[in-house]
Protein backbone atom coordinates (compact mmCIF):
# COMPACT_ATOMS: atom_id res chain seq x y z
CA UNK A 1 0.00 0.00 0.00
CA UNK A 2 1.37 2.97 -0.94
CA UNK A 3 2.47 5.60 1.56
CA UNK A 4 -0.24 8.89 2.70
CA UNK A 5 -0.19 11.96 4.77
CA UNK A 6 -3.24 13.16 6.35
CA UNK A 7 -3.62 16.48 7.77
CA UNK A 8 -6.90 18.90 8.93
CA UNK A 9 -7.92 22.06 6.91
CA UNK A 10 -9.77 24.33 8.80
CA UNK A 11 -11.52 27.29 7.31
CA UNK A 12 -14.75 29.31 7.93
CA UNK A 13 -17.34 26.93 6.75
CA UNK A 14 -15.57 24.03 9.12
CA UNK A 15 -12.49 21.68 8.64
CA UNK A 16 -11.68 19.14 5.96
CA UNK A 17 -9.80 15.87 6.64
CA UNK A 18 -7.58 15.34 3.40
CA UNK A 19 -5.10 12.96 2.54
CA UNK A 20 -2.04 13.40 0.12
CA UNK A 21 -1.16 10.17 -1.19
CA UNK A 22 2.02 8.69 -2.58
CA UNK A 23 4.38 9.76 0.39
CA UNK A 24 4.64 10.14 4.18
CA UNK A 25 6.26 13.37 4.41
CA UNK A 26 4.57 15.15 7.10
CA UNK A 27 5.37 18.49 5.47
CA UNK A 28 3.36 17.96 2.29
CA UNK A 29 -0.28 18.78 2.72
CA UNK A 30 -3.13 17.71 0.50
CA UNK A 31 -3.56 20.99 -0.50
CA UNK A 32 -2.56 24.86 -1.35
CA UNK A 33 -2.60 28.27 -0.07
CA UNK A 34 -4.86 28.56 -3.29
CA UNK A 35 -6.87 26.23 -2.16
CA UNK A 36 -7.09 27.99 1.27
CA UNK A 37 -8.15 31.24 -0.50
CA UNK A 38 -10.84 29.10 -2.46
CA UNK A 39 -12.40 28.12 0.22
CA UNK A 40 -12.23 31.51 2.13
CA UNK A 41 -14.08 33.40 -0.67
CA UNK A 42 -16.26 30.85 -1.06
CA UNK A 43 -17.31 30.73 2.26
CA UNK A 44 -17.63 34.75 2.72
CA UNK A 45 -19.96 34.56 -0.65
CA UNK A 46 -21.90 31.74 0.63
CA UNK A 47 -23.14 33.91 3.59
CA UNK A 48 -24.65 36.02 1.18
CA UNK A 49 -26.47 33.51 -0.92
CA UNK A 50 -26.97 30.49 1.57
CA UNK A 51 -28.94 28.34 -1.31
CA UNK A 52 -25.77 28.77 -3.55
CA UNK A 53 -22.94 25.59 -4.56
CA UNK A 54 -19.32 25.95 -5.20
CA UNK A 55 -17.79 22.95 -7.68
CA UNK A 56 -14.38 22.22 -8.08
CA UNK A 57 -13.76 20.81 -11.17
CA UNK A 58 -10.34 18.73 -12.14
CA UNK A 59 -8.54 19.64 -9.09
CA UNK A 60 -6.18 16.68 -9.61
CA UNK A 61 -3.36 18.23 -6.67
CA UNK A 62 -5.43 20.10 -4.50
CA UNK A 63 -8.45 19.93 -2.20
Amino acid sequence: MPDRTTAVLDFPGGSLTLSRPGTDDLSLRGWSAADELLLQESCSRLEAAPDSQVLVVDDQYGA
